[in-house]
C-alpha cells in the first residue's frame, strides 16, 4: 500500500493561490503595456486571461476559506 505524502493542511492550494495572484498581476500588467502601445486587441485578451485568473483565484480562497 502507497502512502501519500503528509502535505501540512491548506499548503499547497496556499501555493495555488499566490501563483494564481501572480498571474493575474502579470496579466493586469501585460493589459496596461498592451494598452500604452495602442495595441487593444492584445489588451483585450489579455484582460480576459486576467478575468479568468481573478475567477480561478477566488474559487481557491473560498476553498481555503478560514485558512488564510
Amino acid at each position: 500500500m502507497r502512502k501519500e505524502p503528509r502535505i501540512e493542511r491548506g499548503t499547497s492550494v496556499q501555493s495555488l493561490s499566490g501563483a494564481l495572484a501572480s498571474f493575474g498581476k502579470i496579466a493586469r500588467e501585460a493589459i496596461g503595456k498592451s494598452n500604452e502601445l495602442g495595441d487593444a486587441v492584445s489588451a483585450d485578451i489579455f484582460a480576459e486571461i486576467s478575468r479568468g485568473a481573478e475567477k480561478w483565484l477566488w474559487m481557491v480562497q473560498a476553498h481555503l476559506g478560514g485558512v488564510l
